[in-house]
């Protein structure tokens, strides 16, 4: 850029030698000024994007890997799978010797039949008989009693529903002189806190209105008194055949409830205790003997997925235990890498955002697929996983890689080249061109990489930046823009040549002697 300023001073130089001292006073001035200016080149600030990434340390993993432990204890009596093998869910992995679990079962099918006779027993033949009587004296009882009821009802002639009627009466009366009475006391109540307050009016009409509740009741009473005589009236005045059909009645009502009571007692409370000793040693039985059958199922050991078989820790003859995995079984459909970040990177990072996987060979493409949100109690950090876009065979199980994550990210903010920013005791600026002279603008800046940085604060799209540096660039110096000084010298040549063109045409001009030529020369030389 020096270059090109230098060599445009030179031209703008020659043209004023060229032209004469007279024609070129004005122009040299402009030289001059021109040349006191600082040239500089400018740009705008660009909306886009912005990432920052890091690197990470990833462990490959499967998407599913289980550990198969067997349920019992035992011998291998045979293994059907090796490492490097495909399963499928269910299928056969390795038989433990079932013997002693057979004989286990055998005892529980035993002691399940003996439970099982004996709840039968509970409900057996004698327990049925005995119902069977039972019933038929409850049966009995019942028709004794209705055929008493029916010659009653044919003797009194309607006596016993006019007692019936009475009888409803005179509850409606009591029920009527309660109330009566409620109503006596609450006047009462009533009564006492007007005499209290000194309310004499109040008193006397709370006294009037006690007095008469207190005939309503008298009269209920008499009424109820009334009709109690004319009940005992009507029971007094049955004959002797009346009063033994009512005896008859009571008498076969007592013996059928009584019959009742002992079929009811004997079906749920003398058999249900019997039923229920039967049911409790038939349920534990049934229970040992299931759980005995389990234990037999257990002895084969199946694949609780599809995938491939990556350790086996069993052999025939050997011996395994509840405590020790006999099998590894990964799902490898998906291979996911595991890595831990900070908390400002988990807070940048979300399912669906891609990464680059590296096996120190190749690089792969991956996808974000979780990224936790509790910190792991081991390293502090945030447990992310990333799904292996592709699978080649190189990324085996527990392989360290290296995952390279964005972390930081500025969407559709203005970015500007890095080498435009200038810092002055930590605090970002930048010059802008305005009216041909230099403003130093303070500016605000987000995230950054070698070659952009995010402006936040400060810029418009449209403010011209610049992006040449000069020593003596400070905030207030004159600046011209270089293609607009390349565009005014150029177009001033251009001129120039078109005026020398017209003067050479206007006639021929005397030649200057040697003399004068060589004088001519010797000045140019000087100058």
């Amino acid at each position: 850029m020096n270059q090109n300023r230098t060599r445009f001073a030179a031209c703008l130089t020659a043209v004023c030698l060229m032209a004469g001292a007279a024609g070129c006073a004005p122009k040299a001035e402009e030289t001059v000024a021109q040349e006191k200016s600082i040239f500089v080149e400018t740009v705008t600030a660009e909306t886009g994007d912005l990432a920052l990434s890091t690197e990470f340390i990833g462990t490959v993993e499967p998407d599913e890997l289980v550990s198969v432990f067997p349920k019992v204890a035992g011998t291998v009596l045979a293994v059907h799978k090796n490492v490097g093998d495909e399963v499928k869910k269910g299928e056969l992995l390795f038989e433990v010797d079932p013997s002693d679990i057979q004989l286990s079962v055998n005892i529980a099918q035993a002691q399940l039949m003996s439970a099982q006779a004996q709840m039968d027993q509970a409900l057996g033949s004698s327990f049925d008989m005995q119902m069977i009587q039972l019933e038929s004296q409850l049966k009995q009882a019942q028709n004794a009693y209705s055929t008493a009821r029916q010659s009653l009802r044919d003797y009194n002639d309607g006596t016993e529903d006019s007692m019936d009627d009475i009888a409803n009466g005179m509850a409606a009366f009591q029920q009527s002189m309660q109330s009566l009475k409620q109503q006596i006391a609450e006047k009462d109540a009533d009564i006492k806190k007007a005499q209290e307050a000194g309310d004499a009016d109040e008193v006397k009409k709370l006294m009037a209105q006690k007095d008469g509740l207190q005939a309503s009741y008298g009269q209920a009473e008499a009424q109820y008194l009334m009709m109690r005589a004319n009940y005992n009236d009507l029971d007094d005045g049955d004959d002797a055949q009346h009063k033994q059909l009512r005896t008859a009645v009571r008498n076969a009502q007592t013996a059928y409830e009584s019959a009742e009571q002992i079929y009811e007692l004997t079906k749920d409370a003398v058999h249900n205790d019997a039923i229920k000793v039967a049911k409790a040693s038939l349920g534990q039985a049934t229970a040992a003997f299931e759980a005995q059958a389990k234990q037999l199922e257990y002895t084969r050991v199946t694949s609780p997925i599809d995938g491939v078989i990556e350790q086996k820790n069993v052999s025939e003859q050997g011996l395994v235990s509840q405590s020790s995995p006999a099998y590894t079984v990964s799902n490898k459909s998906t291979l996911m890498v595991t890595f831990y970040v900070p908390a400002d990177a988990a807070g940048q990072m979300a399912p669906g955002d891609k990464v680059t996987i590296e096996n120190g060979r190749r690089t792969y493409e991956g996808t974000i697929a979780e990224v936790g949100t509790m910190v792991d109690p081991a390293t502090g950090l945030f447990k992310v996983k990333a799904s292996a876009d592709e699978d080649d065979g190189a990324l085996l199980t527990g392989l360290s890689v290296k995952v390279t994550a964005d972390t930081a990210k500025a969407r559709g903010s203005l970015l500007i080249p890095q080498s435009v920013v200038y810092y002055e005791d930590g605090a970002a600026y930048v010059y802008l061109l305005e009216n041909g002279h230099a403003v130093k603008t303070p500016i605000e800046t987000g995230i950054s990489n070698e070659e952009s940085v995010e402006v936040t604060s400060g810029l418009t799209g449209a403010s011209r930046i610049i992006s040449t540096w000069h020593p003596n660039l400070t905030d207030g110096a004159a600046v011209v823009p270089a293609a607009e000084a390349a565009a005014a010298a150029s177009t001033e040549a251009a001129s120039e040549e078109a005026s020398s063109g017209d003067a050479a045409s206007d006639g021929p001009q005397d030649e200057p002697d040697a003399e004068a030529s060589d004088a001519a020369a010797g000045g140019a030389q000087e100058d």
